[in-house]
């Protein structure tokens, strides 16, 4: 009975030090790193179409998160920038006199809907 109490120890300790050793190793290895999705223009050349059709590689589990989060980090600065942008367009109208809805922005920046579009039938 010893023996065996032993033995279950022994076992016990054994499995312990496996676990501590094997945990910062991944169970399923991820395949090698792509540089980028292919049809990923970048920050600079961001269009809606780009978001449409930006494609990511499926992997063993899934969808590489380091391509997913930089195509999102660029979505990110591309709306940033434009969003700059139209700040400094109204500021040079407004500084001209003009309003935002004069040159077709309406209100937070959105643009204004073209005459009968969007209204009730």
């Amino acid at each position: 009975m010893l023996t065996l109490l032993l033995v279950l120890v022994a076992l016990v300790i054994v499995g312990g030090v496996v676990v501590l050793l094997a945990r910062d190793q991944p169970v399923l290895p991820d395949e090698p790193p792509i540089a980028a999705p292919s049809t990923w223009p970048g920050p600079d050349a961001l269009t809606p179409g780009a978001l449409v059709e930006v494609g990511f590689p499926v992997v063993l589990r899934g969808y590489r998160m380091d391509e997913v989060d930089r195509v999102l980090d660029d979505a990110s600065v591309a709306l940033a920038q434009r969003d700059a942008r139209i700040e400094a367009l109204l500021t040079v109208v407004a500084a001209l006199g003009g309003t935002p809805s004069a040159v077709g922005i309406g209100v937070e920046g959105a643009p204004l809907a073209a005459e009968g579009a969007g209204e009730p039938q």
